[in-house]
């Protein structure tokens, strides 16, 4: 799996817990936290005039590391998910009655349940690619009254995935001269000419 199929699953299983339940998740972002003021045209709200909708979920931009071995991709991601909702308030505006725990409470349950999906469809390997989710997770309980009284929980996991091999393979053999054979110990070759590449294949 890379980036994109790791945000893509997300985004697929937020979509089916909301099918499942409507109104149960009311946005998907892949960005910055401050993206959360913004009116993010997407999948979930169209061309922006549905506004926000809430209990939003943003997937942070994550800290991959990396192992690359012979033809082999395995890689981790430190990632931040903050699901997030107002406090007293629905998406029409009509008034709920609940304090700050019990609304970490409903977003801290959402959270694992996303998480939890994620980790059983991911870990189904499907053309050598998948990936899962490491414990232990970490939940920071929040609130910013700023940003329409939002009620936040802040989760941080590690997510290992594999990659398709790597399909590039160099043929020294076959470049140019100078480049066709092993690197020398002493000539730099950037000092060298540049090679003579043929044009690239009519489109």
């Amino acid at each position: 799996m890379n980036i994109v199929q790791i945000s893509n699953l997300f985004n697929q299983v937020c979509i089916g817990i909301n099918q499942q339940t409507a109104g149960r998740v009311g946005f998907y972002h892949y960005g910055w936290y401050s993206d959360i003021n913004a009116n993010i045209a997407n999948n979930w709200t169209g061309d922006n005039s549905l506004g926000r909708l809430y209990p939003a979920v943003q997937l942070m931009y994550p800290t991959a590391s990396i192992e690359v071995k012979e033809k082999s991709v395995k890689g981790s991601l430190r990632c931040r998910m903050v699901v997030s909702r107002p406090q007293y308030y629905e998406n029409d505006g009509s008034y709920i009655n609940q304090s700050i725990i019990e609304a970490q409470a409903e977003m801290e349950a959402l959270a694992i349940n996303i998480i939890s999906e994620f980790n059983r469809i991911a870990r189904l390997p499907v053309n050598g690619m998948s990936a899962g989710i490491q414990n232990p997770i970490t939940i920071d309980y929040l609130s910013d009254a700023h940003n329409e009284n939002l009620v936040l929980v802040d989760v941080a996991f590690n997510l290992w995935y594999v990659w398709e091999c790597p399909t590039d393979v160099v043929d020294i053999a076959g470049l140019p001269d100078p480049y066709d054979d092993m690197p020398p110990l002493t000539t730099d070759l950037e000092k060298q000419l540049p090679p003579v590449f043929p044009p690239p294949p009519t489109p």
